[in-house]
């Protein structure tokens, strides 16, 4: 079974060293859920967004600039949310609110810098490789 037909929620195992170089943030993802044994329960859609963002990058490939692009345009788009359906068309109206406080940014920052942190420990990245999150 490929990495493409693996059904959702199935614990991959991770490629053998050789094969590191080519793991993505999508396999990492499973991999981190799989091990997260924390309490916060908005983590799945937190590794959720930075899989759809980022998914099919390499590790090697996310640096700091990619990580702030994602985070810059994410502060620039202000939250639009459903706010109910149109009694005539059934369509849903939404309504936009404000721009996304800064926890919520540090917030989606620390879950791809602890999905990283937790590649490391693994020894999935090179050996000198530092974490793009905390640069600067």
């Amino acid at each position: 079974m490929s990495e493409a037909e693996t059904p959702a929620g199935v614990v991959r195992d991770f490629p053998l060293a050789p094969n590191r170089a080519n793991l993505t943030l999508r396999t990492l993802a499973d991999v981190y859920m799989a091990n997260f044994a924390g309490r916060d329960t908005t983590r799945t859609y937190s590794v959720a967004f930075w899989v759809r963002e980022l998914g099919e990058r390499g590790l090697i490939e996310i640096d700091a600039d990619a990580v702030a692009d994602v985070l810059d345009c994410l502060v620039a788009t202000p939250v639009t949310k459903v706010v109910g359906k149109d009694p005539l068309t059934g369509e849903k109206r939404l309504r936009t609110f404000g721009r996304r406080k800064p926890a919520t940014i540090n917030r989606l920052k620390s879950v791809i810098s602890s999905m990283l942190s937790f590649a490391q420990r693994r020894r999935l990245m090179p050996r000198g490789w530092s974490n793009p999150c905390k640069e600067g």
